[in-house]
């Protein structure tokens, strides 16, 4: 197919290994958030159990989008899911204009698939198309919000806190070093990350115990999460900054470099250093050395709370919820509102023998097999 003079050729990957290169020039040129590198995605695709597809779109020879998919397949249903869907992560489609979005939107249609994704980034170029385009039938809605801390060159936390809020800060650190100690650690390269990675880990899953929380560093969720960190310290990319107080891994966040941004990803603490705000004090350093790290802006990650909401004043953008389904299906409407009302459903039938998806999609699938 032609487009602008050049030619452009959709092609269905199973192999992300043949387009890494690619991937990563794409993802360097146009992506704005971890999750949407290859990196990331091989190491979620390679511990999910499920096939993946990687949708490609060319133009000119030269890779112009790109979308990674999971396929839950039940008898003739489909359902694509965009990598990182479930892991609590901002997520976008790599296109690079347009043309290459509407590409990747005929092509994604084409194959015949329901598509959803949890956090897609609200105001992307490929969303935007995506949901305008006359082949599907999209429901996005907002889910929550990623709030922002915008750093120009040269700033610091007295740019963003009063004197008071830092001088009680200051005042938490001190109280703790004449008590037992206190410091921050900095972790950026392999040999550190892993010699504190069972402190890490150790963190996680006592701060998140009892919460109801998500502990995305154990299975099932977090097979791939030490082998994607260690392949971003070895590319630059890692920044954890960890609090040690009495000589004890106490609080951590963990953050990923993304172009002129820092992305945080996952943070835990100890409860019983609660009193020394390790969640201010980690936001403080990370403000106070940025132009050192190189960033200008810290993205805080999907979820509002106090902390996050002092620091950033005003930046920040939505994730929605995406939903879609073909526009050539009959009752496409009612594919989206089934989709929709699938983790109500998953919930109840949980203990069911067959299992939620089997027995929910299986019916689908019949359904699907007089619609279409």
């Amino acid at each position: 197919m032609k487009a602008g003079g050049a030619t452009v050729v959709v092609k269905v990957i199973t192999d992300a290994e043949s387009i890494v290169d690619d991937w990563e020039g794409l993802a360097d040129r146009v992506g704005t958030v971890f999750s949407s590198r290859p990196g990331f995605v091989r190491h979620v695709a390679g511990s999910s159990g499920f096939p993946c597809e990687y949708v490609s779109v060319r133009r000119g020879g030269r890779l112009v989008a790109l979308a990674p998919l999971m396929i839950e397949r039940r008898g003739p249903v489909a359902l694509a899911k965009v990598v990182g869907t479930d892991l609590g992560v901002p997520l976008e489609l790599l296109s690079e204009d347009d043309e290459a979005s509407d590409a990747l939107s005929s092509a994604l249609a084409s194959r015949g698939y329901m598509l959803s994704a949890d956090s897609m980034i609200a105001g992307g170029s490929m969303l935007e198309r995506l949901c305008g385009h006359s082949a599907w039938t999209v429901d996005a809605r907002v889910r929550e919000r990623v709030l922002v801390v915008d750093l120009p060159p040269g700033s610091d936390a007295r740019s963003i806190r009063s004197k008071k809020t830092l001088q009680g800060l200051r005042a938490d650190r001190r109280r703790a070093a004449r008590e037992s100690s206190f410091r921050y650690e900095v972790i950026t390269d392999v040999d550190h990350l892993d010699g504190r990675w069972p402190d890490i880990v150790a963190l996680a899953a006592d701060a998140v115990e009892g919460t109801g929380k998500v502990n995305y560093l154990v299975s099932p969720h977090g097979g791939f999460a030490r082998a994607f960190l260690r392949a971003e310290a070895c590319a630059g990319r890692l920044c954890v900054v960890g609090l040690v107080v009495g000589e004890q891994w106490t609080a951590h966040a963990i953050c990923l470099l993304t172009g002129d941004r820092a992305e945080g990803w996952l943070t835990h603490y100890d409860v019983g250093v609660a009193r020394v705000q390790p969640g201010h004090q980690i936001i403080e350093w990370l403000v106070d050395n940025h132009d050192e790290l190189g960033f200008t802006q810290l993205d805080q990650g999907i979820g509002v709370n106090e902390i996050k909401s002092t620091w950033a004043k005003s930046g920040g953008y939505d994730v929605v919820k995406v939903l879609a389904v073909p526009s050539s299906w009959v009752l496409a409407s009612w594919w989206i509102h089934a989709l929709r009302a699938y983790p109500a459903v998953e919930s109840r039938l949980r203990e069911a023998a067959l299992g939620p998806s089997t027995r929910l999609l299986d019916r689908l699938g019949r359904g699907l097999s007089h619609v279409r």
